[in-house]
């Protein structure tokens, strides 16, 4: 579909080349040095393509071939600073007795074939729910910040000016889509070597990676890092973990989605045909950033929200006023009663009043955003999720 003479087709090969540790071709006169930039800049993956350009004769000119070394070392110096950190975090939990799993990034860039190819924005550690409140205390100790302390199953610390850590008790949030898939069994995690560190089993890694996509596909989009990350999974895994892989689909509403990202996966990094089925898909990937496009995430709501009308009126009423099951978990209510709903919305409304700048800030823009999206935007943001197997 993206011919190797496209800014968008080069900047593939510049990956697959990467990837597969092959000699790139070099650049075609049709491409721009600097567009094949932007798209790697928005995708987060001008490190990845580094790999290939420095095997090239012909590299970028001047200030560009700079810039570009520049990016490149300084995801280099991030990744190796995030890998001390694991190492610093696995001891200083371990050693005062807390079970931990490292997850997502984590993982999956150890198979890459250098780490430093996979950019990573945090790190994502899992520990057993009844630790919450003393690790709390334990990163604070370590020199970190809470950034993000009631999101569900996620705290959320930073150590400036590179370190961010994202303590989970479970994999995914009880609102997940699909969270009946996505909850973790620490009965099914494996021990390592070393006591207290748990890891996944290679087929759980992969399947709840795509869970991962899935996610932010429903909540804010996704780029062509879904792709690689799956790709490179499926070609480290044998031909019985991959047989174990797509049974862990079977009879699931993932199935297709699966399907098509290693579908893609073929098109885009082992010349398989193309038949044209995936090609809103494919667009949408290479135009959107890492995690989706700025200013999407309320067409996407609207599109979740279910709504046969996609009614931005109803939508905007269904935010201010949330359903009962919103309600009783935002509030921590055990006791669930309907005569409490009025109460509760008249509590949230209060709250949003007396809420901090940044916060009211959110919400306008979020009002104007759902205001000012056109049906042509929600059309194609629903062609693409149909197309890719989640609606």
């Amino acid at each position: 579909m993206f011919n190797i003479k496209s800014n968008e087709g080069y900047f593939l090969h510049l990956i697959k080349s990467a990837l597969k540790d092959e000699q790139p071709i070099e650049k075609p006169d049709e491409v721009n040095w600097e567009y094949v930039l932007r798209i790697a800049e928005r995708q987060n993956a001008a490190n990845l393509c580094w790999f290939s350009i420095e095997k090239l004769n012909n590299k970028p000119d001047g200030e560009l071939y700079t810039y570009w070394q520049d990016v490149y070392a300084k995801a280099a110096s991030k990744c190796l600073q995030q890998m001390m950190e694991i190492d610093f975090l696995s001891e200083e939990f371990t050693k005062r007795g807390y079970d931990i799993c490292f997850l997502k990034g984590s993982k999956i860039r150890e198979y890459y074939p250098s780490p430093d190819m996979r950019t990573m924005t945090d790190i994502d550690l899992l520990v057993r729910a009844q630790d919450r409140k003393p690790i709390r205390e334990l990163m604070k100790s370590l020199g970190y910040e809470e950034d993000l302390m009631d999101d569900g199953q996620v705290d959320a610390f930073k150590k400036l000016p590179v370190i961010y850590t994202e303590i989970h008790y479970d994999f995914s949030a009880e609102n997940h889509v699909y969270h009946e898939y996505f909850t973790i069994d620490w009965d099914k995690l494996v021990e390592t070597q070393t006591p207290h560190v748990f890891e996944m089993t290679y087929e759980d890694l992969y399947f709840f990676n795509v869970g991962h996509y899935v996610k932010n596909m429903s909540k804010v989009g996704m780029g062509i890092r879904s792709i690689v990350d799956c790709f490179v999974l499926w070609n480290s895994a044998s031909e019985k973990q991959k047989e174990n892989i797509l049974k862990k689909f079977e009879n699931t509403e993932l199935k297709a989605f699966n399907d098509n990202l290693l579908k893609i996966a073929g098109i885009w990094f082992c010349d398989a045909d193309d038949d044209g089925t995936l090609d809103n898909v494919q667009h949408y990937l290479l135009e959107t950033k890492t995690y989706g496009k700025t200013g999407e995430n309320e067409a996407i709501m609207l599109i979740e929200s279910k709504q046969n009308d996609k009614s931005k009126t109803s939508f905007i009423i269904r935010r201010i006023f949330p359903k009962s099951e919103e309600l009783f978990k935002r509030f921590n209510v055990k006791r669930k009663n309907v005569l409490l709903i009025p109460f509760l919305w008249l509590a949230r409304i209060i709250l949003l009043v007396f809420s901090g700048k940044e916060k009211k800030e959110k919400v306008k823009k979020e009002y104007s955003a759902v205001k000012d999206i056109s049906s042509q935007e929600i059309e194609y943001e629903t062609i693409v999720r149909k197309e890719i197997g989640l609606l």
